[in-house]
């Protein structure tokens, strides 16, 4: 069978992709990764048997799912983010601002959500697969060897090897939004009232645009941070590694005017091959705390503006937590000089990975091609042809087709301006033919049994 995968952002979910298109290929499926901004203008062109998404939120993807099971194609899900803290967005996750009734096959990382979505009566039970998580396969062996050295990464980013390396990570994905146009704020406060985000706040007490705030200024705290601690420590090298949704351009002028002269920001830079090099992480509520937890990265949680309204403390109990610059510097400090962590700490974070992630043996993605497998081979071939015009019409389709193979990014016609013009340079989720043609020969020595 035909199956096509939307990828959601390049440098995290990519790997694991390809990983499980190895897998479906050995059992004798042909597997498309294409980007989930775009994927519908080739849509016509593969007529897939299945359509795996990467979450089922808004309702662009309910009208896609109605036309795809209308033509006979399996709508399938394997969540890009699988470990939501369900005392805030469970109803999202759940189901309750989507239809999930038009979900074929839904995979997740943990019994938890599953769980949830049964006992919300959004799913049938037999309809849902806990896999566990695929993008972790690149935390432990024999995909973590597939990560790019240390000596690659600093050669890509500037760095001395021979120095150590603080990595700042962020997270903040809806600071950019504050300082954004009128048009632009209304039309993504649409968006997340569409999707239930306003809701889920809301029922806390608070007002989303409250929580915006809370993330702009936090951002703005931990770029200043990462001024005043990079200057305080000359001795060490700092990288900023920015959110998909940050604004490069306007960080990196922060750090220039902070007096920083060549700031290294990790764009382009796959976060395993990022984590590999990294001496010390620092972060604040967020999951790539728990891939350097598997790598062995210490972490400084710089909780440097509280979250009162979507925390993780149960990711923070599993990192060394600093409040101030100063804070955060001494702990730097520690992590260099001694960067074991408690037995205390460690039940901590084996106790959240055990929730939330499940099983980390290196095999998740093989396991999402079993469980895809097997749930189209009892479902078999259904699929009558899709047609051309949701996709924009026949020659627009044959267009995409054409600058998809030629190893370019497509664009995609129902939206306005330019999807690649990022002033970062880099298209965390316009991903080229050429990307996955790249990571596949990248990975080869390492899936081969």
């Amino acid at each position: 069978m035909k199956i096509l995968f939307a990828c959601d952002q390049k440098w995290r979910d990519l790997p694991s992709l390809v990983v499980i298109r190895y897998h479906l290929q050995l059992r004798g499926h042909r597997v498309f990764i294409l980007p989930t901004k775009n994927f519908e203008a080739l849509l016509p062109l593969i007529q897939p048997d299945c359509v795996v998404l990467n979450a089922f939120w808004d309702r662009r993807y309910c009208r896609l799912a109605e036309q795809l099971r209308a033509a006979g194609i399996a709508v399938a899900v394997l969540p890009t983010e699988g470990a939501t803290p369900t005392h805030l967005w469970g109803p999202m996750v759940f189901g309750e601002f989507s239809d999930f009734s038009l979900i074929d096959y839904l995979m997740c990382w943990n019994h938890t959500t599953a769980e949830g979505i049964v006992e919300h009566g959004t799913m049938a039970r037999e309809k849902i697969d806990v896999v566990g998580c695929p993008r972790m396969d690149f935390a432990v062996p024999p995909l973590v060897n597939s990560c790019r050295t240390r000596a690659d990464v600093c050669a890509m980013l500037g760095l001395d090897p021979a120095r150590p390396i603080v990595t700042w990570a962020s997270r903040f994905a809806l600071a950019h939004i504050e300082n954004a146009s009128a048009e632009r704020k209304a039309a993504f406060y649409a968006t997340l009232s569409e999707i239930g985000y306003t809701q889920c706040v809301e029922r806390l007490g608070y007002k989303v645009e409250e929580h915006v705030l809370i993330y702009a200024v936090a951002l703005q705290k931990f770029v200043e941070a990462f001024i005043a601690v990079s200057r305080a420590r000359p001795e060490l090298q700092f990288v900023f590694k920015p959110h998909p949704n940050d604004n490069v351009a306007a960080i990196r002028e922060q750090l220039s005017n902070g007096g920083l002269a060549d700031p290294k920001i990790a764009v382009g830079v796959y976060i395993g091959d990022t984590l590999r090099a990294t001496d010390v992480l620092v972060n604040s509520d967020c999951n790539t705390s728990i891939e350097a937890w598997i790598h062995g990265v210490p972490v400084v949680e710089a909780q440097l503006h509280h979250d009162y309204i979507a925390s993780r403390p149960d990711i923070a109990a599993g990192n060394w937590k600093a409040e101030t610059s100063d804070a955060v510097i001494t702990l730097i400090d520690r992590a260099l000089e001694f960067p074991s962590v408690s037995p205390e700490m460690k039940r901590v974070r084996a106790d959240f990975i055990a929730r939330w992630f499940g099983e980390l043996d290196g095999r998740r993605g093989e396991q999402v091609a079993i469980s895809l497998n097997r749930f189209l081979a009892a479902r078999g071939g259904r699929r009558k042809f899709y047609p051309f015009a949701p996709s924009g019409g026949m020659k627009n389709a044959v267009k995409s087709g054409v600058t998809w193979m030629s190893g370019k990014r497509v664009r995609n016609p129902f939206r306005r301006g330019s999807q690649t013009a990022r002033a970062a340079g880099v298209y965390d989720k316009v991903i080229s033919r050429k990307d996955v043609i790249e990571m596949g020969e990248r990975l080869k020595p390492y899936l081969v049994h």
